[in-house]
């Protein structure tokens, strides 16, 4: 690259001021920044690339057949039960995990918080819920709680299930996803770097086919299958 610029870069210029000169050096163009995007769900939305400002990028796809992919490291778990027993499959969820740190999604924040009140009142006492409208210092505070292990169980809406930036060993979808993209973000905050991780989604009979259906949207590792309890 230095030998294309000193090729194409005019000699320096010399200004004469009287008795004394001054020698201006070519100025060369900075080195442009190298752009690394990783993502489990990558959008080809002109509009939401335009945004990236990247030049000439090349693609890579880590799935062969389909757009989308599970993580090697993942155990996938579906959980059917009655919609009102809901919360004592988390439960159950929670004590196969023997209780250790765990993300539960919901589908909408007043869900979000009567689930937490809920574990909280079955003696899930280190539950939080995880809300948008929280002051900034109290959402950071949770996320440090979290993540050293005073908090065990995060539980929020879906609205945050791109924007958490924590590793946890279990995650909990307590609605139905209503996308393959939504259940990607969730799945995506456990079994990250080819670490271990496993995902539970608590269903009831009538959503079983379409959460059946939307699986089959995305590509999983050979021999991987999706355990029913």
């Amino acid at each position: 690259l230095a030998s294309v610029l000193d090729a194409v870069s005019p000699a320096p210029l010399t200004v004469g001021l009287g008795a004394a000169s001054l020698s201006l050096a070519p100025v060369r163009p900075s080195r442009l920044p190298i752009k690394i995007l990783l993502s489990a769900t990558f959008s080809t939305n002109p509009e939401s690339m335009g945004l990236l400002q990247l030049q000439n990028p090349w693609t890579f796809v880590a799935s062969s057949q389909k757009k989308y992919k599970i993580p090697g490291g993942l155990r996938e778990v579906l959980i059917v039960c009655p919609a009102e027993r809901k919360p004592l499959g988390v439960l159950f969820a929670l004590q196969h995990v023997n209780n250790n740190k765990c993300i539960c999604f919901a589908s909408s924040k007043i869900t979000a918080n009567r689930l937490s009140v809920a574990l909280s009142e079955m003696g899930r006492g280190s539950v939080a819920n995880y809300k948008a409208d929280l002051p900034n210092k109290s959402r950071q505070a949770l996320l440090q709680s979290f993540a050293t292990g005073i908090l065990q169980v995060l539980v929020c809406s879906d609205s945050l299930s791109r924007g958490l930036d924590v590793q946890t060993e279990a995650v909990v979808s307590y609605d139905l996803p209503l996308s393959i993209k939504s259940y990607l973000h969730r799945a995506g905050r456990t079994a990250r770097a080819n670490r271990q991780g496993i995902a539970f989604t608590i269903v009831d009979e009538s959503e079983l086919p379409a959460f059946q259906m939307l699986l089959k949207k995305a590509e999983r590792p050979d021999n991987a299958e999706i355990e029913q309890w």
